[in-house]
């Protein structure tokens, strides 16, 4: 049975921001999330994938080679390797954008912001 989503103090329909705003920013990073905000979305959807050592991380694809400067799978990556790649490699404006962990995005989530996380592992049955 499907839950019916219900945003208090909210219209529908809701928009949501896939990867947050992925055409002004880098995809699946603070700087996309921030902008889909402040553009009005109601919800932001992120993919999620956990670190070698157990840090669940906002990115899409099992590797770091399509988003960042970096190369190799996210689950065999430190949270410190993975921060030392650039997440903005192909836009120069956004080269300190980092992969951002679930924390660093909730963190920045007003309280009238849903999330759409989108686990992209079965590492957890690991940890």
């Amino acid at each position: 049975m499907p839950y019916p989503l219900r945003l208090p103090n909210k219209p529908k329909p809701y928009v949501m921001a896939h990867r947050g705003n992925c055409v002004a920013a880098p995809e699946n990073t603070l700087a996309a999330f921030r902008r889909a905000i402040d553009d009005g979305a109601d919800i932001l959807e992120t993919d999620l994938r956990v670190s070698r050592d157990g840090v669940i991380v906002c990115i899409h694809d099992a590797t770091l080679d399509r988003t960042t400067d970096g190369r190799g799978a996210v689950a065999d990556l430190t949270l410190a390797e993975i921060k030392r790649c650039s997440a903005g490699c192909a836009r120069p404006e956004f080269q300190a954008e980092r992969v951002p962990t679930l924390d660093e995005l909730t963190a920045i989530l007003p309280a009238d912001v849903a999330l759409a996380l989108e686990l992209k592992t079965d590492r957890f049955l690991e940890l």
